[in-house]
């Protein structure tokens, strides 16, 4: 659990970043609605609830430094008897003084009216640019007001700053308590993957399988998927992003998943590849091997200090010298690599940031150079090979494999720890598990 002092130390960070005669407006989501009473699922917006801890939708945390009345202003919806007893209780204004530690708080409903004096005396207006077109317009209104009254010597923002940038570096380097969120996130997705692994069986439907690792899921208290469910049987394994869909499994076919799920917002992203009938053949082996080999490699290169790209330049290099040693290409390793022939058989990168969102937000780029990974960082490491089935340029017996290894890890100081290691991923530990 992240308590309230770390928040408010990210805001005090956040407003330290922001300067001096600064104002940010930070938003988070709204609560989505097809009709009056059917509502999509709601989830904050990561940068808002990263800085407040607030998960309620339609809000608004304005940040002004050194301001004498708060610096921390919270524009939230009220109380209200008639829509909570539809939608659950509502902080509302005391709540977010007393639990979430605002400086100040006001209805939402009043943030248009008190935005121009919130803003005159600034120089410098941060927002998430493009996010919410309502505060987008709200300030252009304010700011074309003001310069009617620049004759006057109102002081008022000339500059525009995304505020996401600060926020996406900050939320770069994971705090103990962050990681400590996705380590059980990710024991939990552990035991669903490996639920998935013991209860599968040829006569199922994608669906189906699915079902029994989003059971694990709700039996540990989380709420939402961390994205769309792939559960892909068969050729639908070389479909990247293909859906959990009717497709029954089959005997000698391989099913691959890629599931996680949100505890306390914070996500998990897991890839297991496994036989159906719990026995890989061997082209099913040979290739999955390769993916697993080169994965191995991937882990052991993550440390503080190694430039993020070179994990995916590793990966290629290998992954072509796999190809032609297996026959799927032929010819000299650093001309296939410099012609993309991996392309047809490897197509994605080979790890993402993972955090409050499962591709989370810090750039991978510094001044133009790639950035080297840091202690605190979290990140994925999923390499795969995907033969189509209608490629005819390799022989018929390698067709419609698909395979990924996809795990979660946290940088340390001296190397890295994979939080979700514990998952069934070498064929011999796969096919005990499926034995049972």
């Amino acid at each position: 659990m992240i308590t309230q002092q770390e928040y408010k130390q990210r805001r005090q960070t956040f407003m330290g970043k922001m300067g001096t005669q600064s104002i940010a407006i930070i938003c988070t989501n709204h609560e989505h609605s097809r009709t009056q009473d059917i509502s999509f699922p709601f989830r904050p917006n990561g940068n808002f609830y990263y800085l407040t801890g607030f998960d309620e939708a339609d809000c608004i945390a304005v940040f002004i430094p050194g301001r004498t009345e708060g610096e921390f202003i919270l524009f939230n919806l009220p109380r209200d008897a008639s829509r909570e007893i539809w939608n659950g209780p509502r902080a509302g204004q005391e709540g977010a003084l007393k639990n979430f530690g605002a400086d100040q708080a006001f209805p939402v409903e009043e943030f248009s009216n008190m935005l121009p004096d919130l803003l005159l005396g600034k120089k410098t207006a941060l927002y998430q640019i493009g996010f919410e077109n309502g505060i987008d317009e709200l300030l252009v209104r304010c700011l074309n007001k003001f310069r009617d009254q620049s004759r006057t010597g109102t002081i008022f923002p000339t500059e525009m700053i995304d505020a996401t940038t600060i926020i996406n570096e900050m939320r770069a380097i994971k705090t103990p308590a962050e990681i400590a969120i996705m380590r059980k996130a990710a024991q939990i997705n552990v035991a669903a993957h490996q639920r998935m692994m013991q209860t599968c069986t040829a006569g199922m439907s994608e669906i189906q399988l699915a079902s029994e690792g989003t059971y694990i899921y709700g039996q540990n208290n989380c709420t939402e998927l961390a994205y769309q469910s792939i559960v892909a049987t068969g050729t639908n394994a070389c479909i990247l992003h293909y859906r959990a869909g009717n497709r029954i499994l089959k005997n000698g076919e391989l099913v691959l998943i890629d599931m996680g799920e949100e505890y306390e917002w914070y996500a998990s992203d897991v890839t297991r590849t496994f036989p159906v009938n719990g026995k890989f053949s061997p082209e099913q082996k040979q290739i999955y091997e390769l993916v697993l080999s080169i994965q191995l490699v991937i882990i052991e290169m993550i440390k503080p200090g190694v430039p993020f790209d070179s994990l995916q330049e590793v990966t290629i290099r290998l992954m072509t010298e796999g190809f032609v040693t297996l026959g799927l290409l032929k010819g000299n390793v650093a001309d296939l690599i410099a012609n993309k022939a991996y392309f047809d058989f490897y197509m994605h990168r080979v790890s993402h940031w993972i955090g409050l969102d499962a591709h989370d937000v810090a750039a991978y780029k510094v001044n133009g150079q790639w950035r080297p990974l840091q202690a605190g960082m979290a990140l994925t490491v999923e390499p795969g090979i995907y033969i189509s089935p209608d490629n005819k340029n390799v022989e018929a017996r390698w067709r419609g494999i698909g395979i990924r290894i996809e795990d979660d890890l946290v940088v340390t100081e001296t190397g890295c720890e994979n939080l979700t290691g514990a998952a069934p991923k070498t064929v011999a530990e796969i096919e005990a598990v499926m034995s049972k």
